[in-house]
């Protein structure tokens, strides 16, 4: 069984380093916004492929962890986080571009928005009492609170 702890995959998936985990600030929840269409994985993972090879850079991912430990209780600063396939998910559907760009501005400037995985799922780490930023919005609004 897995240890319930982050980890640093790099390489194809065989090199796993585990990390400490990142302590959440108190009543940090993570808004999900879910759009009533979906993100065909092997087409975003193809359209990944197609564009120009853009390297990890590990380095600058040690940082941002080790920049969210040293915080402690504020966590992680989203706008730092990234996902390198939120651009092909967009470019397979286009439709979350639409959404995504109207989540963003519903949201403003100081609650990043992200694509999870290859979409088309969005996320922002925000209380529940943002939720009804995105009402005029069509995606379906979860939150989790962080434990």
């Amino acid at each position: 069984m897995l240890a319930p702890r982050p980890a640093l995959v790099t390489g194809f998936g065989e090199v796993l380093e585990r990390l400490e985990p990142v302590a959440p600030a108190p009543g940090t929840s993570v808004l999900l916004f879910v759009p009533d269409f979906g993100c065909p994985t092997g087409a975003v993972y193809r359209a990944f492929d197609a564009r120009p090879h853009v390297p990890l850079d590990v380095e600058s991912v040690r940082l941002l962890i080790a920049g969210a430990q040293s915080r402690g209780a504020s966590g992680i600063a989203s706008g730092e986080l990234f996902n390198h396939l939120a651009a092909p998910a967009c470019d397979v559907q286009p439709e979350l571009l639409a959404v995504l760009t109207s989540v963003r501005e519903a949201m403003g400037p100081t609650m990043p928005v992200h694509v999870t995985g290859s979409g088309s799922t969005m996320f922002a780490l925000a209380g529940p009492d943002a939720a009804p930023r995105v009402r005029h919005v069509p995606v379906r609004v979860v939150a989790c609170r962080t434990i």
